[in-house]
């Protein structure tokens, strides 16, 4: 792997990142009082794919600080 796919790899993770926890939060419809809960699919494939790009070590502090969170 050279330097490059290495800076690929990590805006990968830090994108997946951020659309996991964009996408784990119930979305209001404007104007209205339903609710619409996260896509669990969706975030079943994004956990996926973060598990593949990261090494066991890496993933398992981003499954820790994100149930520290919620």
């Amino acid at each position: 792997m050279n330097y490059l796919d290495t800076i690929v790899d990590k805006i990968v993770i830090e994108e997946l990142k951020i659309a996991f926890k964009l996408n784990s939060t119930p979305d209001k419809i404007d104007c209205s009082d339903d609710i619409l809960p996260p896509d669990e699919d969706l975030l079943k494939s994004i956990e996926t794919v973060l598990k593949y790009y990261m090494t066991p070590g890496e993933f398992w502090e981003w499954e820790e600080s994100r149930n520290d969170v919620t």
